[in-house]
């Protein structure tokens, strides 16, 4: 969660209350869609569809996210994984890394009786919400200069 406070300038500026929430719902809505592209970025080489929806539950929330398992399995890791992986097999993503390359290799099996170590958490979710949480204010800032002006 991240909480913005504007900074207005100091003197008698007239402040029209609808210019700003309106200059605020776009700073929103122009944040939202730019971590959805984060996110898709993150499965831009998979060959499964993974689709990230923008909700908002209030105006002055936007909230990003998918309800596929394999994208929650490698974003949260996991413990153990009963896919065994051919020689050679390369991830397609890595932790702490927004972005999905060509891998390599491909699952052989997939059996429980023979569980191997889990997935490394690749920390989609952490990244880029410490990326955009870093953005916000200059965002939201600019966009509520732009009004005050």
């Amino acid at each position: 969660m991240v909480k913005v406070v504007p900074i207005i300038p100091p003197g008698e500026i007239p402040v029209d209350v609808e210019k700003i929430e309106r200059a605020i719902q776009n700073a929103l809505d122009g944040a939202a869609l730019g971590i959805q592209a984060d996110f898709d970025t993150t499965v831009m080489t998979w060959s499964r569809q993974v689709d990230f929806e923008i909700k908002s539950p209030s105006s002055e929330t936007r909230v990003v996210g998918t309800s596929d398992k394999i994208y929650g399995y490698l974003d949260q890791g996991t413990r153990v994984r009963y896919a065994t992986m051919s020689r050679g097999y390369r991830p397609k993503t890595s932790p702490g890394w927004i972005g999905s390359r060509s891998g390599g290799g491909k699952v052989l099996f997939i059996s429980k009786r023979r569980p191997r170590p889990g997935i490394a958490p690749r920390e989609f979710s952490k990244v880029i919400q410490k990326k955009w949480q870093d953005e916000f204010p200059t965002i939201f800032q600019r966009a509520i200069s732009s009004e005050v002006r």
